[in-house]
């Protein structure tokens, strides 16, 4: 049957192994809280650039809204100039080029930036 010294002994060393196991769960919570700042700090900076393009991608959508209001006031203004016909669809085909463009970069820029999901 062991002492009462070498069960204290027993006791203290336990209670050493639980003080060290402490330290390094706190340090790991600690660490651990870092990172998680650091993220939510990236995805708040991730999250202020993309407001910031989809404010000016509704701006763009705005104007593009105007250009086809005042169409139809060229269109009445021209009808009767062929040549202005053809001028006119020309810059409309440039236009809708540009905007075919656009609306692949921000879908490109979009699945780059899209982390995969891990089914759980």
């Amino acid at each position: 049957m062991p002492t009462k010294k070498e069960i204290l002994n027993q006791i203290l060393a336990k209670v050493d192994e639980l003080y060290t196991l402490n330290a390094t769960i706190l340090n790991r919570v600690q660490t651990g809280g870092q990172v998680v700042m650091a993220t939510v700090a990236d995805v708040k900076a991730k999250l202020d650039e993309l407001e910031a393009k989809v404010a000016t991608d509704t701006q763009v959508k705005a104007s593009a809204a105007t250009l086809m209001d005042g169409l139809s006031d060229i269109l009445r203004q021209i009808k009767t100039d062929p040549a202005a016909i053809d001028a006119l669809a020309n810059q409309l085909d440039q236009v809708e080029t540009a905007v075919d463009s656009s609306n692949a970069a921000l879908a490109d820029a979009v699945q780059r930036n899209t982390p995969a999901v891990t089914p759980a």
